[in-house]
């Protein structure tokens, strides 16, 4: 059995929303990005899952990948999406998951430069966690 330590903050908030910190992840922010907000909010008339995310810096940003999981340890990419390159102004992103997982997923950004250093071409945000239930029309 494979177990991990971890801390859970839980923010009380619909949609569920929380970031899982592993031991072997020391930070929580992006090396050449400061992260200022993450979330994954279940749109469930529509049947997808909006993810947003704000950034205050970038430096040689390419591109995140917003990635996710069922497990919270094993994660797919879901789709690409175009970094700010160098910014030092506020810039918001958004991701729509079109074919989310029932029930409970999580959610996690794979930051990538545009050098591609080694060091530094995958780096990740915390985890989200989100509760998707699509809505169900039935017809009598």
């Amino acid at each position: 059995m494979v177990s991990f330590n971890y801390i859970a903050n839980l923010a009380m908030i619909r949609p569920i929303i929380f970031s899982l910190f592993l031991t072997a992840n020391i930070t929580s922010a992006f090396s050449a990005v400061s992260l200022a907000r993450f979330t994954a909010t279940p749109l469930s008339n529509n049947n997808c899952v909006e993810l947003n995310w704000i950034k205050s810096t970038e430096i040689n940003n390419d591109y995140f990948t917003v990635e996710r999981s069922i497990d919270g340890i094993n994660f797919e990419a879901v789709t690409i999406v175009d970094g700010g390159g160098n910014s030092t102004k506020m810039l918001t992103y958004s991701a729509i998951d079109k074919n989310p997982q029932i029930g409970l997923s999580y959610y996690r950004l794979m930051q990538t430069d545009t050098d591609k250093d080694t060091h530094h071409d995958s780096i990740y945000s915390d985890i989200v966690a989100v509760e998707f239930h699509p809505v169900l029309e039935l017809s009598i």
